[in-house]
């Protein structure tokens, strides 16, 4: 389903602008998880549901 979904994307988008929707997802999954907490929740304008 994911490869679909990327060929799918590669087709509306074209080439050039896919390498960097991949580019860009690849480097949102390595940094994301050194961003802070707190950090994300105010970027989404989230509050923590626990204490």
């Amino acid at each position: 389903m994911g490869l679909i979904a990327w060929a799918v994307v590669g087709v509306v988008a074209g080439p050039d602008m896919t390498l960097f929707i991949v580019a860009a997802t690849l480097a949102g999954l390595m940094l994301a998880p050194s961003v802070s907490r707190r950090l994300l929740l105010r970027g989404y304008k989230a509050r923590p549901l626990g204490p």
